[in-house]
Parts: structure tokens; C-alpha cells; sequence
């Protein structure tokens, strides 16, 4: 879970909000909300601005949490006792830049980024079942959850991307072996009772190994 953790004024916690929910609406992401209370446990953005500087201190040392200062003048020096990844930011545009740019970083071996009608989504691996290549389409078919999603991508590339997190149980598909609930002797069967016929002779018996150890 990422939490969104906003110290600042009203209208500035009101601007914030409301500019990043905004932003990250229709943008398929890992899971987040925004919180009042830090989480020690989570994956906190931590929104400060200038006039809340001094009550940051005790976020320091998580590791997990990376700060934004929204504001436009505030020197770096007034931050050199901070252990944590900070971005000083002094606009809309360059919050929404930013926070995007942390997602992407704090769950780099998380998050699958492909291209959907030319805009940027980001996936939770968790969430991926497989992924083929659909001859007629000429196109990437993800299933995600219980629906199915278009890219423009190659299988190669997100193979390259996702660093070893699937399994290709035939040259045009990637199983998420983390979803799989069984292999028949034809057939690949998720949790959620999505089933399909991608597995080829010589892949079975690794896929089934691999599924049993996870």
C-alpha cells in the first residue's frame, strides 16, 4: 500500500489533494490513499509544506518514505540533517511529475509500465494472471484481475522489464506463477478460475516445478 501523507495549510492541503486525485485518476497504479496518520509499514509520499518544515523530523529515519516540499523557498541546507529522498517542488505541474516519478521508483520491481493508446499506465505485477501475444490482434493482451487489457507493446520487452517476476510457459505467453491455482496437462488455471491453454511441452514441467516451490 502507498500512502499519501499531507502535512500543510488548509488551502494547501486542500490544493494538494485535489490536484493529485486529479491526477491519479484513471492512471491503473499500485493501490493508494491518502492518509492523515504516517504508517511506518506503508509506502509514504510525505507532502510538507514550507510552513510545516519543522514537523517532519520524526519521519527521518523510514526508509520507506520520501519527501515532498511544496514550496518555492526553502534551501536545501535547512534540509541537510533529513536521511530522506526529498524533491523540492514549486508547482502543480512539477508535484504531479514528482509524485509519479516516486511511484514509479519506490515499486520499481512492482509495477509493470506499458503504453496504452499512446498514455502510460502502471500495473501491479500482483495483479497480472499472464500475458500473450495475440496473432490476429498483433497486439499484448494482459489479464488483470478479472478483465483484459490492450498494449502496445512487445512480449520481449515486458519480459526485459519485469525481471524475471513471470514465467513463459510458451513463446507467445508470460504466466504470473504467484496466481497460478493449478496446471492440468494442457492447461494453466488461476485463482480466479481464469484458465488458459499456453503451455507447451517443453515449459510444463519447469512451470510445475516453479509452482510448487513458490
Amino acid at each position: 500500500m502507498l500512502s499519501i501523507v499531507i502535512i500543510a495549510s488548509k488551502s494547501n492541503k486542500k490544493l494538494i489533494k485535489l490536484t493529485l486525485s486529479e491526477f491519479l485518476f484513471g492512471l491503473d497504479i499500485m493501490n493508494y490513499s491518502f492518509n492523515d496518520k504516517y504508517d511506518k509499514d506503508d509506502y509514504t509520499i510525505l507532502i510538507v509544506d514550507n510552513n510545516n518544515l519543522d514537523k517532519i523530523s520524526n519521519y527521518y529515519h523510514f526508509y520507506k518514505t520520501h519527501l515532498v516540499i511544496y514550496s518555492n523557498n526553502v534551501h536545501k541546507r535547512d534540509l541537510s540533517k533529513s536521511y530522506l529522498p526529498y524533491y523540492l517542488i514549486s508547482s502543480k505541474y512539477d508535484l504531479c511529475k514528482t509524485v509519479l516519478k516516486i511511484i514509479n521508483e519506490i515499486e520499481n520491481l512492482h509495477i509493470l509500465k506499458v503504453n496504452i493508446n499512446k498514455d502510460i499506465y502502471y500495473l501491479e505485477y500482483s495483479k497480472i494472471n499472464y500475458i500473450i501475444r495475440d496473432k490476429v490482434l498483433r497486439k499484448i493482451i494482459i489479464s488483470y484481475g478479472n478483465k483484459e487489457i490492450v498494449v502496445n507493446d512487445s512480449l520481449d520487452s515486458i519480459n526485459n522489464q519485469a525481471k524475471g517476476y513471470f514465467f513463459r510457459s510458451h513463446r507467445s505467453c508470460l504466466v504470473n506463477i504467484y496466481n497460478i491455482n493449478y496446471v492440468t496437462e494442457k492447461s494453466i488455471v488461476f485463482k480466479n478460475n481464469i484458465s488458459i491453454d499456453y503451455l507447451s511441452r517443453s515449459s510444463k514441467s519447469k512451470l510445475i516445478s516453479l509452482f510448487r516451490q513458490r
